[in-house]
């Protein structure tokens, strides 16, 4: 089914073995993704995660009931299939853990316009490390400290991309994105990027802020390199494919 994917792989059979290859690769890691066939390689995984913290780790479960899903969540485990028999199966769980790892990229080399990005986050040395990163990709970046705050700047000024916490005090990432698409609604305004900043990345992370009216999410600390993958899709993509008015 890889080959058929277009995908290439490897194989190796211990873990000893898999973090062997990723410490010899450390400066230009080549694995887009883990598939996990053993469970205690999998629960063993979590030790490692030094060493693999950058992989997304997708689980084969061949026979029902190995591991539960709050147990593939808790050992990290970006997604899961449990068939082989089609091919749609394995590539419906390698996409979603291949899209939040996209091929590291020399910052030196990105080519993208000077954007203005609202950040939303609470915690202190979040938001200063966030700043960082969007400064040195060239963006103007205007902060807030919770939803609240992030809905009144929305309705103020017009911003390319909103980075927007899940977890805040006052209003949560959640609620505030519901009160932005309302607006827009509201005032017929074309519809801002939101992409949701999380602390970890779990099962199921994408399909829940997709279903809050999230455009995309990465995980915190944010790199240049994810940062960069992400805002592309939606800004140097067409406009009218990237900001459709709401009802469209």
């Amino acid at each position: 089914h890889l080959r058929s994917l277009n995908l290439e792989s490897d194989q190796v059979t211990s873990l000893s073995e898999l973090t062997t290859n990723g410490r010899q690769l450390k400066s230009a890691w080549t694995f887009g993704a883990i598939i996990m066939t053993d469970t205690d390689m999998i629960r063993a995984t979590r030790r490692e995660r030094d060493s693999l913290r950058f992989v997304p780790i997708v689980y084969y479960q061949g026979s029902p009931g190995a591991l539960d899903i709050g147990q593939l969540s808790e050992y990290g485990v970006s997604s899961y299939f449990d068939t082989t028999d089609r091919c749609s199966a394995v590539a419906s769980a390698l996409i979603p853990a291949l899209e939040t790892n996209a091929k590291q990229i020399d910052p030196c080399k990105l080519r993208m316009p000077s954007l203005k990005i609202l950040l939303v986050e609470d915690n202190l040395i979040n938001r200063k490390l966030a700043e960082r990163v969007l400064k040195k990709l060239k963006h103007r970046v205007t902060m807030a400290e919770n939803g609240a705050l992030a809905v009144e700047a929305v309705q103020k000024e017009d911003f390319d991309v909103v980075l927007m916490d899940v977890q805040m005090p006052v209003m949560g990432g959640f609620e505030a994105t519901q009160h932005i698409r309302q607006w827009e609604k509201d005032q017929g305004r074309p519809r801002t990027p939101i992409i949701a900043l999380t602390a970890h990345a779990m099962m199921g992370d994408r399909e829940r802020c997709l279903s809050h009216d999230m455009d995309e999410y990465i995980t915190k600390p944010i790199s240049t390199e994810d940062l960069y993958a992400v805002i592309s899709k939606f800004i140097l993509a067409p406009f009218d494919m990237r900001r459709p008015r709401h009802g469209d």
